[in-house]
């Protein structure tokens, strides 16, 4: 299990790549990509209903 922000981001791309290897449709690799963007978009949305002032942008960051 990831323990930084890093090692999540590696882990995440790693599990995606391996999903990726082994999905036969086009659709499947569609899904996907677009799937991570959706959850990106949950996250921001919760992280700004608990902290309003929170610089969103600020996602686009490296990792420290």
């Amino acid at each position: 299990m990831a323990t930084t922000q890093a090692d999540a981001i590696a882990e995440m791309s790693a599990l995606r790549n391996r999903a990726i290897a082994v999905a036969d449709e086009k659709i499947a690799v569609e899904y996907i990509a677009v799937h991570d963007a959706y959850h990106v978009g949950q996250l921001v949305t919760l992280r700004l209903s608990v902290e309003p002032d929170w610089n969103y942008y600020s996602i686009y960051d490296e990792p420290a």
